[in-house]
């Protein structure tokens, strides 16, 4: 059995492919790992990872894709998640916990539970993400207690809708919530089978950049972060130093730089939003339907409409008086908020004042934010 140690509240970035064989690392007896992979010149790495894991390991494949979906041109491709997946799975039974990349050491607990549940899948729409982007979060969150849809999930993203400046897309975000305990590794009937003790309740975001193949993830833990105060994810007081990375000694790892602390503070950001967003307005999610079953060999899959967050959504409008006094046309950011409600006011419930965009009939045209 292999043991997971605490996981940190620090965050980390990790490559998954080597860019020349050299750079693998020798396993215990001086060998090779076999989890190079060479991306031709014009491919990304993403939709090469998907297409190569197909040919080459397509029961893995198969186990992170169970699912098709219809009508998706908008969005990245949940057969990239399946690819980036099943190679984090093979990359995990060849290193293990310590060498690892650090990204692959926080998904492999959850595995078990996404492949056991169908690999629960949701659609954030454009708009939505947008909205989040505009809304603060006031008061801490206590990511120990709150309610969630899964306790592990895959957030897929639509194109050109989060990017880092450096590497890209994001393509999908995996969480997960994890008690202390042993999780199965979905491959466990094979003689490589692993469990994966983990000491501490943990919450793992996990985002790829699928263009070059760049992990980028935070994990909170009960010993550290028991709640989460999001716009300053890393609690960081003026003039603080960058918080040590998440990583060990994998070569994998990089350490994070200034300019992924805000892009990782964006991740919190729309993985606790779209959570907090669900919890307030349930009616939020279309629910995806089922459709027919496709089975070709020992292989059965599905057809599924997709399970889409904030279908539709439309941004909130308060136009203006009309006058020329009236101030132009900016936005008013939205909030969540804990509140009270019941007998005694004793319960609490999560609401959502929405953004608006204010004066929406301005003469200007011009949009400030605020």
């Amino acid at each position: 059995m292999d043991e997971q140690k605490p996981l940190v509240s620090n965050s980390a970035k990790s490559n998954t492919i080597y860019k020349t064989p050299d750079a693998v690392p020798p396993d215990d007896q001086g060998r090779k790992k076999s989890t190079f992979l060479h991306i031709p010149a014009g491919f990304e790495a993403g939709k090469f990872v998907a297409k190569h894991l197909k040919e080459q390991q397509p029961k893995v494949f198969d186990t992170f894709y169970p699912k098709m979906y219809q009508d998706l041109a908008d969005y990245h491709s949940p057969r990239e998640v399946a690819g980036w997946l099943g190679w984090s799975a093979l990359q995990f039974v060849n290193y293990g916990v310590e060498k690892s990349p650090s990204a692959v050491k926080l998904l492999t607990p959850a595995l078990g539970g996404l492949v056991a549940k169908g690999m629960p899948t949701f659609f954030l729409d454009r708009n939505f993400l947008e909205a989040l982007k505009r809304t603060d979060f006031k008061d801490e969150i206590d990511w120990t207690t709150m309610k969630l849809p899964y306790e592990e999930g895959i957030m897929i993203l639509p194109r050109k809708a989060f990017i880092h400046p450096k590497d890209g897309e994001v393509s999908f975000i995996v969480w997960s919530r994890l008690k202390e305990g042993d999780y199965t590794f979905p491959f466990s009937k094979q003689p490589h089978a692993k469990v994966i003790h983990v000491k501490k309740e943990t919450f793992a975001i996990v985002a790829m950049t699928g263009r070059d193949g760049v992990w980028y993830d935070s994990c909170l833990s009960t010993e550290f972060r028991p709640t989460l105060k999001l716009n300053n994810m890393f609690y960081l007081a003026k003039d603080d130093e960058i918080p040590p990375d998440n990583s060990t000694d994998s070569v994998f790892d990089e350490p994070l730089t200034e300019v992924d602390l805000p892009f990782v503070e964006q991740m919190g950001i729309i993985v606790f939003g779209t959570l907090l967003a669900l919890l307030a307005k349930p009616t939020l999610l279309t629910k995806g339907e089922k459709g027919k079953t496709i089975v070709k060999g020992d292989t059965k899959r599905e057809w599924w409409t997709p399970n889409i967050v904030g279908r539709g959504y439309q941004t909130r409008r308060e136009p203006g008086d009309g006058s020329h006094a009236s101030p132009r046309m900016h936005w008013r950011r939205g909030h969540f908020r804990d509140q009270a409600h019941g007998a005694g006011r004793a319960l609490r419930k999560q609401i959502w004042l929405e953004p608006t965009l204010v004066n929406a009939t301005g003469e200007d045209g011009e949009v400030a934010t605020t």
